[in-house]
């Protein structure tokens, strides 16, 4: 196997261990820590649109609304990009939720 596959493999089982590591600090409430190990993953594979709509989640959570949108909005276009229609379809939604939750903070 060429040394650049290697690499790619490696990257790519590192990315998904540090997916993984942050869903589940975020399933423990713990969502600065998701957030850093979804940055991480994201660092390893920055296509990763799952990665995104996770730490668009511990954003919200932790009041973070512009940050998670923005994650919402990647995540979006990514699930458009790679032929997921149920999951951008999802996406949307969750933006158009943030989006309301935005509006009504600075409404009151």
């Amino acid at each position: 196997m060429p040394t650049s596959q290697l690499l790619d493999s490696d990257r790519a089982v590192k990315a998904k261990a540090l997916f993984t590591e942050g869903v589940d600090q975020s399933r423990q409430g713990d969502y600065a820590g998701a957030i850093e190990s979804f940055d991480q993953a994201l660092q390893l594979n920055s296509e990763n649109a799952d990665a995104y709509g996770h730490r668009c989640v511990a954003r919200h959570r932790l009041g973070n609304c512009q940050g998670a949108i923005a994650d919402c909005q990647q995540a979006a276009m990514l699930y458009l990009k790679q032929g997921k229609p149920e999951k951008h379809q999802y996406a949307l939604k969750m933006l158009q939720k943030l989006q309301m939750s935005r509006l009504e903070q600075n409404v009151f």
